[in-house]
């Protein structure tokens, strides 16, 4: 049997647009750096609040900016040799 995932369509995009996959893995990176912002606003809120800062944010919310950021980067360091060896 054959369900609506076992074929890939494949669609023509114009230049410099992102194919669906791509553009997956840009919005997952941008989402993580959204969560380690929000993440970090919730503990510099608590240190304000509180006067303590949960240590999960302190570690968490930096490495999720990091992560994110870096692969926006190199998502973008792909595309650009992608089109650098289109003839």
């Amino acid at each position: 049997m054959h369900s609506e995932t076992d074929h890939i369509e494949l669609v023509a995009t114009p230049e410099g647009t992102p194919s669906g996959d791509e553009a997956q893995r840009r919005r997952d990176a941008t989402s993580m750096i959204f969560a380690g912002a929000g993440i970090g606003l919730l503990g510099a809120l608590t240190a304000a609040i509180g006067g303590a800062v949960c240590p999960v944010c302190v570690v968490a919310a930096p490495a999720l900016i990091g992560v994110g950021a870096f692969r926006r980067w190199r998502r973008g360091q792909t595309n650009k040799t992608q089109k650098g060896a289109d003839p």
